[in-house]
């Protein structure tokens, strides 16, 4: 990995919290980058923070949507041998935010129908069907929490602090909402 290629990174990140628009960076970037690493945007995040530059934890989450839109498909995956097998913890946690999703799209329709004329006869069962994906809903606590036990220390021991502390914000934000 080139130390030119964070140092562009940050450059355009820096850009961005300077006022420039998304389009003008995302320019900047395509020139530059027809993919980047989870690992280079982790960089790139730790020595923003750690620079001069007066970046915040604070700055990088409020930058990291337009960031994340930013790198959108360039990203280059990342190999997790057996992920994709039944037990493993990555499979384990994709599932259940598949299983989060679907519960919050089945809330939405409930909600969207349940006051509907032509439901009324069955409204007693629509209440109990989003009583029911509330309590699915409700188990999303559990998910972030061993999320936040499992892999961040992980991420921390070998000195990637920064996306924990941005994914447990973003885990905070969402429980707030619930």
């Amino acid at each position: 990995m080139e130390n030119n290629r964070i140092q562009i990174l940050k450059e355009i990140l820096l850009d961005l919290h300077h006022g420039a628009s998304p389009e003008s960076v995302q320019e900047l970037f395509n020139q530059h980058f027809k993919g980047v690493s989870a690992l280079e945007i982790s960089m790139m995040e730790h020595e923003l923070m750690a620079s001069e530059d007066g970046v915040t934890f604070e700055d990088v989450m409020s930058l990291c949507n337009v960031h994340a839109n930013l790198f959108k498909g360039a990203i280059a995956d990342v190999e997790v041998a057996d992920a994709d097998q039944e037990g493993h913890p990555v499979y384990v946690f994709k599932q259940e935010n598949l299983a989060l999703r679907s519960a919050i799209l089945r809330i939405r329709r409930i909600i969207e129908n349940i006051s509907k004329p032509e439901n009324e006869p069955f409204k007693s069962d629509l209440l109990n069907g989003l009583k029911h994906q509330m309590t699915l809903l409700g188990q999303f606590h559990n998910h972030y929490t061993r999320k936040e036990k499992l892999f961040f220390p992980i991420m921390e021991r070998y000195g990637h602090d920064s996306p924990p502390k941005v994914m447990w914000r973003v885990d905070d934000d969402i429980r707030k909402l619930f």
